[in-house]
């Protein structure tokens, strides 16, 4: 095997390990556990929305998702379904 031929495998080897290293870090993936802290969500005092506006809010960007052509009508009638049985049990 040629100088230019080993030349090449060793920087090839060298620009998928940077790859690999770099998709790792992007991705989160690493050698040591990471701990996700749950966030803390405070919400003010007062600005607790009923049941029913928080519906119309889902049942409107549903409306526009289907306007926009990502969900068909029958998927967003059934994830308005299954959130309303969310709301409605209190989670």
């Amino acid at each position: 095997m040629s100088a230019h031929h080993r030349s090449y495998r060793v920087r090839l080897r060298n620009a998928v390990a940077g790859s690999l290293i770099a998709a790792a870090s992007l991705t989160g993936v690493g050698v040591a556990p990471s701990v996700a802290a749950s966030p803390t969500v405070m919400r003010p005092q007062g600005s607790d929305p009923s049941s029913a506006d928080r519906l119309a809010g889902v049942r409107a960007d549903l409306k526009n998702a289907v306007g926009m052509g990502m969900v068909t009508t029958e998927q967003a009638q059934r994830f308005y379904a299954q959130i309303e049985r969310r709301v409605a049990s209190g989670r």
